[in-house]
């Protein structure tokens, strides 16, 4: 920061980048940057969010997922058996993994809605 400063204050008194230059050792293009920039805190990283592959056919599983409510435990989709029948009949291309995450998530908000407290 104290080159920065002392870069800065010699621009102010009249000194040209080469005039720099020869005075500090910093290479040129590191002067320009220093006198254009204003602000040297860090910026953060941007998240880019991805779409799943998964999200094309959110509605078709949850009508499955819901349906299976409705029946014995041992009749209900697993998450292999959600891809395989996607695969199947849509033409799924998508990995196994990313519809077991998908089915587990939806699975856990399903357990929350059913629960409720006894007063």
């Amino acid at each position: 920061m104290s080159q920065i400063n002392c870069i800065r204050d010699l621009s102010k008194q009249g000194y040209n980048i080469s005039k720099i230059h020869t005075c500090t050792g910093v290479d040129r293009k590191t002067i320009r940057k220093y006198l254009e920039q204003d602000d040297f805190s860090p910026k953060p990283p941007v998240v880019k969010r991805r779409t799943s592959i998964v999200a094309p056919y959110i509605d078709i599983i949850t009508e499955w997922l819901e349906e299976d409510q409705k029946h014995w435990s041992k009749q209900r989709h697993t998450a292999k058996r959600i891809h395989e029948r996607l695969v199947e009949e849509y033409g799924f291309t998508g990995s196994y993994d990313s519809v077991q995450k998908f089915v587990q998530r939806i699975r856990t908000d399903i357990r929350t809605k059913g629960t409720q407290e006894l007063v």
